[in-house]
């Protein structure tokens, strides 16, 4: 069992939407605070536009929650 963070450049499965996600957000999840409690990460491309989903086993902080905010305008995700 590993608490570290994997970086995946890319996923043959994966739109190229998603692919093209892979590395500015492995970026932004390694500077939250609770990274080590990341669960884990899901890519979705839904109708209307890409979706990150995040399990998070603890609580964000104010600085984690502006990170991400930031992340979901600069690429125009949903972050949930």
């Amino acid at each position: 069992l590993s608490n570290d963070l994997v970086m995946v450049t890319q996923c043959p499965v994966l739109k190229p939407q998603l692919n093209a996600l892979l590395l500015p957000l492995w970026q932004c999840l390694k500077q939250l605070s609770v990274v080590r409690d990341l669960g884990h990460v899901e890519l979705v491309l839904a109708d209307n536009g890409p979706l990150v989903i995040l399990r998070h086993l603890s609580p964000l902080s104010e600085g984690d929650k502006q990170l991400l905010d930031d992340f979901s305008h600069h690429a125009q995700v949903m972050i949930y």
